[in-house]
């Protein structure tokens, strides 16, 4: 058997993404707030899910608390259409890079502190989200420079090879990669799905979205059209 803490402070509002992954992933844990900090304890006997707890980590840190960190330092005081879309195409930004550095620092931690994992082991990655905010910043805050931005930083890291194919399932938006064959990981950011479903298209880095025709509701196509073809199917 083996253990571990997962703890951060409350002000980060994690606690319901925590909750979530674990418990998608069948991992064993308990918790608890102690003063302005969540602890989940876990105890597993599956050595198999020390790696499936490092990706747990490295989502929260790199999907969710990224997600509050732009949010509390760009000006972003009504999430439209286009603000949605640019934040959802920073969030990945350089995602690739992020995810090689965590998943090299996470082996060394005996326990997994997320405030303390981004506040002293994060600098570098930090640096790439103050970019993004200072790009951010440069636009004047007309929808047409959201989107010219949000093609940008799209573009910057887009996949020509990558395309994806989006319909629904019982447990909502389902996304396949038609070029690897395999599904695509939902992104959870908030209770409105498709805000989720958004973030979770802009997560694949395709050109190209092929849209079940029944399924229509599920995007906003002429949003997701300034960055991406979409056909629907």
């Amino acid at each position: 058997m083996w253990q571990t803490d997962i703890s951060v402070d409350t002000k980060y509002n994690l606690r319901k993404y925590i909750d979530k992954y674990l418990k998608e992933s069948e991992i064993a844990y308990t918790s608890v707030s102690v003063g302005q900090r969540e602890v989940f304890s876990i105890a597993e006997q599956d050595d198999k899910k020390r790696g499936v707890l490092r990706n747990i980590v490295s989502k929260l840190l790199l999907v969710n608390l990224k997600c509050y960190y732009l949010l509390e330092n760009i000006d972003i005081n009504t999430l439209t259409g286009e603000k949605a879309l640019l934040l959802a195409e920073m969030l990945c930004f350089d995602s690739s890079f992020e995810r090689d550095v965590v998943l090299e620092i996470l082996p060394l931690q005996y326990e997994y502190s997320i405030d303390g994992i981004f506040n002293f082991k994060m600098k570098e990655i930090r640096a790439n989200w103050d970019y993004l905010r200072d790009l951010y910043s440069r636009a004047s805050g007309n929808s047409n420079d959201i989107l010219l931005l949000s093609k940008y930083v799209h573009d910057s890291a887009c996949d020509i090879s990558k395309k994806i194919y989006l319909t629904k399932k019982s447990s909502g938006a389902y996304l396949f990669d038609i070029s690897s064959g395999e599904c695509v990981d939902n992104v959870y950011l908030s209770e409105n799905e498709k805000f989720n479903t958004l973030n979770t298209i802009v997560s694949t880095h395709t050109t190209e979205l092929y849209v079940d025709k029944k399924c229509k509701f599920l995007i906003d196509s002429d949003l997701l059209s300034n960055v991406m073809d979409i056909k629907f199917v």
